[in-house]
Formats: C-alpha cells, sequence, structure tokens
C-alpha cells in the first residue's frame, strides 16, 4: 500500500501573490486546491504536513517541511507519495504515473524547477530536498545514492506560485474549475479569513 503526505503552507500562504491577493484570498486559493488534491487522494491513506510546532522557529520552513516528511517516513512501513498542495490540475491519472512503478522513485516536476510529486518506495533510502530549486537536488541525490530516478513530466504537476502562474490558467485554461474559482477570487475582495 502507498500512503500519501500532502505539503501544505497556510500560514503567509502564497506569500509571491501578495502584491495581488490579500492574505485571505491567497489562504483561500490554497484551501481550494488542497481540497481538490485530497480529492485525488481519496482511495489512499493521507496525511497533511504542515510547519510542526516542535521546530518552529528553529529552521527555516523548507527544512522544517523536510524533516517533516523524513519523520512521516519513519513511522509508516509503506511507500510514501509527497504532492504539494498548489496543484490545481492534479489528477488520478497523474498520481497513477507517479506511482506505477512500485521499485523506482519517481519525480513530477513542477514547471519552474520545482517538485511537485515525489514518489519514494521504503526500501530506497532517499531524502527529500523540498523548496525552490528542489528538482537539480532531488535529481543529484538519486544520482550520488545510485538510485534510477523516473521524470513525471505532466501538466498536472503545474503549481501556482506566482502571478505569471495565474495569469497562464487565465490565458490557457480559463473555463477550467481553478480558472473559474481565480476569476471569481479576484474580483471579489476577501479581508477575513
Amino acid at each position: 500500500m502507498v500512503q500519501a503526505a500532502v505539503l501544505l503552507k497556510l500560514v503567509d500562504a502564497k506569500s509571491r501573490l501578495a502584491p495581488f491577493l490579500s492574505l485571505a484570498q491567497r489562504q483561500t486559493l490554497v484551501l481550494y486546491m488542497l481540497s481538490h488534491v485530497l480529492n485525488v487522494l481519496e482511495d489512499m491513506p493521507t496525511t497533511i504536513l504542515t510547519r510542526s510546532f516542535y521546530t518552529l522557529g528553529t529552521h527555516s520552513d523548507e527544512e522544517n517541511i523536510n524533516e517533516c516528511i523524513e519523520v512521516m517516513r519513519r513511522s509508516v512501513d509503506e511507500d510514501l507519495v509527497v504532492v504539494t498542495s498548489d496543484l490545481p490540475f492534479f489528477s488520478k491519472e497523474a498520481l497513477q504515473a507517479l506511482t506505477s512503478e512500485p521499485d523506482t522513485l519517481a519525480i513530477g516536476p513542477s514547471h519552474n524547477g520545482g517538485t511537485s510529486g515525489l514518489f519514494i518506495p521504503r526500501s530506497i533510502d532517499f531524502t527529500p530536498l523540498f523548496g525552490r530549486g528542489s528538482l537539480e537536488r532531488h535529481r543529484l541525490q538519486s544520482v550520488e545514492k545510485g538510485h534510477t530516478m523516473r521524470l513525471v513530466d505532466m501538466p498536472a504537476f503545474r503549481d501556482v506560485d506566482i502571478w505569471e502562474d495565474v495569469e497562464w490558467i487565465f490565458e490557457n485554461a480559463p473555463s477550467s474549475a481553478i480558472g473559474r474559482f481565480l476569476s471569481g477570487l479576484v474580483k471579489r475582495p476577501i479581508t477575513a479569513f
């Protein structure tokens, strides 16, 4: 069986969108995308990982979330699939593609050099290194440890981090669920969460 972990950052959510959306709008966007990702993962045990309280203030967000993944890996005796919560196009097909080879490390790259999805078989010694530029860090680690790394490059792993991502959705997928949601979100101010 495969366990799932979803990475969530709600505190200061999507800060790079701050010039365009209020904190409440950004949090609403994050929760909308999280709901979509959880619907895709509905058939597998899923844990939402966010900054842990016991290390709050002692690590960067990246170090903290990676530590949380490692704690989870040590506590379950199953393969682990990790996805970010900001994947409005994530699908069961993308999940299946990511986990289709049970003995092979697989990465779903974001369009901007990050990692949106990561499948780590239980038998593989691999340390998650999420954060900006994580795709290259994951690639280098797999080479150093002699692991085969399968790249699952699909539009479903496109994330939403910056205003250009929102514009891409308006231009390329305006009638999609996320396109309609964003259109309504940017038209109405949300001042409190």
